[in-house]
């Protein structure tokens, strides 16, 4: 039976599928947001995009950045695998690795004659799921390791 994976979907669409953060003034959307991100990802975690190692605040802004003028955002999961660490004791099985795909389509503010523009960032990733040691209440899991491939394109206009 699955356990990280639902896990790292549920933190995942919690954060990417924000939409227009920054642009509609709700300061909710921005904390819960925060919240969220704080939820998913270790305070330590070692993240790398494309072969470069990029910061967790960077990682953050990314995200944050990649919703500016999206109006609605939709991840669609692919070939998704785990791995789980073998431990002594069960609380060690809800930890280890999850590697696949995910695409994040995000249709814009601005129209393509008379639709919504569209983009989609394909992302293949590998990520280490650990528990922290210092949260004492509520699910200790956090990614401690990121490494993401990803490309970024505007969706095709069908005539």
């Amino acid at each position: 039976m699955s356990v990280l994976i639902p896990w790292l979907q549920d933190g995942f669409s919690k954060i990417y599928t924000i939409s227009s953060v920054q642009n509609d003034g709700d300061t909710t959307k921005l904390e819960d947001f925060g919240i969220g991100f704080d939820a998913v990802f270790a305070s330590n975690i070692q993240i790398t995009i494309n072969g470069e190692e990029v910061s967790r605040d960077g990682l953050k802004e990314q995200i944050i950045s990649s919703s500016f003028v999206a109006t609605h955002i939709q991840l669609e999961w692919k070939d998704l695998i785990e791995v789980p660490n073998q431990g002594v004791d069960d609380s060690d099985l809800v930890t280890g690795m999850v590697a696949g795909q995910f695409i994040t389509t995000r249709s814009l503010k601005f129209r393509i004659r008379a639709a919504p523009a569209q983009n989609q960032t394909i992302t293949v990733f590998q990520a280490r799921i650990e528990n922290d040691a210092s949260i004492s209440s509520g699910d200790a899991r956090r990614i401690t390791h990121l490494h993401y491939t990803t490309l970024s394109k505007p969706v095709p206009v069908h005539i």
